[in-house]
């Protein structure tokens, strides 16, 4: 008897220690798969991206400088829609693919994430189901895998990663108070309401604070040194010029940055950085933006002289914002909100304007070629160090047709993925790659 207890209880340990063993190895197998849930994310057509304007349009309030309440009803197609256009645009869609659906009261979400992308064909499917009450979402179900998560567990665990998540950074703190100026309405088959209370000075912080996010104390360096460079360079110029040609700008502090990559700087980071900094001064807002106030402090206010490009100041803030943007967060975001923004003027403010588009796509092509790689970086340097005059690098607008108002817009091009539409791109496109600083790349 003595023996068989012995047995029985080295048998019990045994599979104690291989079930405790193996259990970490069971889990991950049950959270694994060979295929994805969601079909792989191909790109937007011109269509496509013409509805993922106008989505964005329909949240947009009037006026971006004032305090409004705006209403919203959005389809899932369209949500979708934008969750494929985002991930692509991020350099996501290799790794991360999301859809949502909707039921009577309730969203549900699937996120595929394949960990080993350039290793093999593995997945990890994640299912989320959110209940509607009260104007807000709460999560009922969670699995991973096959793995369905406790309902006791699912509480806890937003609780833990909301906790987490607002202790990293302040951005994350204010995404959270945008979080709550949003209530969704209602939610029923394939659509739901949405009502957004729209603070301006709350987003401009966000977006202040998520750009210094992906600042690194590397990059905060090199926006200091282009800065000073800024302001050697406007307190040499007499205190009664009001302003100056964008290329007397982009000459001085592109040939700093050839310097600096020519001593060993990365050139890519360097133009990056440069063309932050360039925006901030074009548009005559504070270096604190990129820096941060107690950094900013510690530098000499840069004197604002007005830049203009073809005689127009706006040309220039067109120019130097669109190609830190480019630079920033890449040319796809960057075009998709050039044109949402023309868009935006053709409906609410002083019309859609092809000189500001011409402008616009100037500033993503100098960002592209400066960003493509080290080769092409260092020769922008190059060639921007030696720029003498604007027509260089910018087309004349004048012969342009601008203020068009939304209806005019939609009786010429219909919208803007109409093949005129398209074609008239083409030729703006065509106009500036034939400029002399960007042939023979």
């Amino acid at each position: 008897m003595k023996k068989s207890f012995t047995s029985f209880t080295r048998y019990f340990l045994r599979s104690s220690i291989v079930f405790l063993l193996s259990s970490p190895f069971v889990i991950l197998l049950l959270t694994l798969q060979t295929r994805p849930t969601i079909p792989e994310n191909r790109p937007l057509t011109a269509r496509e991206v013409s509805i993922v304007e106008n989505l964005i349009l329909s949240i947009a309030p009037e006026s971006l400088s004032e305090p409004s309440l705006e209403d919203a009803s959005l389809n899932t197609s369209d949500i979708n829609l934008l969750i494929r256009h985002s991930l692509r645009m991020s350099g996501l869609s290799n790794k991360w693919n999301a859809r949502v659906s909707t039921e009577e009261r309730k969203i549900e979400s699937t996120i595929d994430w394949r960990p080993l992308s350039e290793w093999m064909a593995l997945y990890v499917t994640v299912k989320g189901s959110f209940l509607h009450r009260n104007g807000r979402l709460y999560l009922d179900q969670l699995s991973i895998g096959k793995l369905q998560i406790p309902k006791s567990w699912t509480a806890q665990l937003v609780k833990i990663i909301e906790t987490n998540t607002l202790n990293l950074s302040t951005t994350f703190e204010s995404i959270e108070q945008i979080l709550k100026k949003v209530t969704i309405k209602s939610v029923a088959d394939s659509k739901f309401q949405i009502q957004v209370i729209w603070e301006p000075e709350l987003i401009s912080e966000l977006s202040d604070q998520a750009q210094r996010l992906f600042i690194s104390s590397e990059d905060q360096e090199r926006i200091i040194r282009h800065y000073l460079v800024i302001n050697d360079l406007v307190t040499t110029i007499s205190t009664d010029t009001r302003a100056i040609s964008m290329s007397e700008l982009l000459a001085p502090t592109f040939e700093a940055a050839y310097e600096n990559s020519m001593a060993g700087a990365d050139p890519q980071a360097e133009n990056r950085t440069l063309f932050q900094t360039l925006a901030v001064y074009v548009n005559n807002e504070d270096i604190s933006k990129l820096l941060g106030r107690d950094t900013a402090a510690e530098l000499p206010r840069a004197r604002f002289i007005e830049v203009r490009l073809r005689r127009r100041q706006d040309l220039a803030q067109h120019v130097a914002s669109i190609a830190a943007i480019t630079a920033s967060l890449g040319p796809e975001l960057a075009v998709l909100l050039s044109t949402t923004k023309e868009t935006y003027d053709a409906r609410y403010r002083s019309g859609f304007s092809f000189s500001d588009l011409t402008a616009n796509s100037v500033g993503v092509t100098l960002a592209s070629l400066a960003m493509q790689n080290k080769t092409s970086a260092i020769e922008m340097q190059r060639r921007l160090s030696e720029l003498e005059a604007e027509s260089d690098f910018m087309p004349e607008v004048g012969n342009n047709r601008d203020g068009i108002s939304e209806s005019a817009f939609n009786s010429i091009y219909a919208d803007s993925s109409s093949s005129e539409y398209l074609e008239r791109l083409n030729e703006i496109r065509e106009t500036i790659e034939a400029k002399p600083i960007f042939q023979g790349f």
